[in-house]
């Protein structure tokens, strides 16, 4: 078996077939439920918890800001939701007064202390409301999600 050096624009000359049968491979690993060497080396994939321990926080995210702010189709606020990570429906909180990219939450509002997942939708000047981005959608940042882990301050 012959290999090519693997420089900056290089690649590897595997055997015809050789790749095929490693996906394969990994594929059939991954299926079956075992972990991947990968998992073992990064940790476990996915949303990362964000544990905070107070009463309030304030939550923020991006969005492009409208060219023409009087098209039907721009953004007029945004609405803001929550829901437990056992659960499908999503709660509504509160709206922003306005484009505001951050808005502050409190536990009350929540129903108390917990672990939440978030959503915010974009709401447009003709009423329409976009689908909800969700705190563990993979784009949101850091890259993979997070979820809230919300506990009560110590005295």
């Amino acid at each position: 078996m012959e290999m090519k050096s693997c420089k900056p624009g290089g690649f590897y000359n595997f055997p015809d077939g050789l790749l095929r049968y490693l996906l394969f491979f990994f594929a059939l690993i991954y299926l079956s439920g075992c972990k991947l060497p990968l998992e073992d080396f990064f940790g476990e994939m996915g949303a990362l918890p964000v544990h905070l321990e107070r009463d309030s926080f304030m939550l923020a995210w991006e969005a492009e800001e409208p060219r023409i702010p009087d098209l039907p189709s721009s953004i007029e606020h945004f609405n803001i939701y929550y829901r437990n990570p056992d659960q499908e429906k999503w709660n509504y909180i509160k709206s922003t007064s306005g484009f505001k990219l951050c808005i502050t939450l409190s536990a009350v509002e929540l129903g108390g202390y917990g672990t939440y997942e978030l959503g915010v939708s974009e709401v447009l000047n003709n009423g329409r409301e976009l689908d909800i981005h969700s705190s563990t959608d993979f784009s949101a940042k850091p890259a993979g999600g997070w979820y809230l882990v919300l506990t009560q301050p110590k005295e």
